[in-house]
């Protein structure tokens, strides 16, 4: 494998696979360590405040660190060639009102 590979395979671990993993991760801890969740087939991730708010679908922080989610159910977010945030369905504000917390 050529060794100018090595860089390249290093920042898309970096810079990708968190990303990647924020997407399809069900459930973050809240500031007192109690888990809190996403709707099913939505999105969780925490705020600019580090505060948990969910979407119906993926959610994505935007331009301006506002925390963004599809309307849709399970539906998609990603950035456009100029690397704004765009929703299937279009964006709309995430909001703690549609996270759960899960109970024994």
């Amino acid at each position: 494998m050529n060794k100018s590979f090595y860089p390249i395979l290093l920042l898309a671990i970096f810079f990708v696979e968190p990303c990647i993993a924020v997407a399809h991760q069900g459930c973050v801890n809240n500031s007192l360590g109690n888990p809190v969740c996403a709707p099913p087939i939505g999105g969780i991730i925490k705020d600019k405040h580090g505060r948990p708010v969910c979407g119906r679908g993926q959610c994505m922080a935007n331009d301006l660190g506002n925390i963004v989610c599809s309307p849709q159910i399970g539906g998609y977010s990603t950035r456009d060639a100029r690397g704004r945030v765009v929703c299937t369905g279009g964006c709309v504000s995430a909001s703690a009102s549609l996270c759960q917390s899960p109970k024994n």
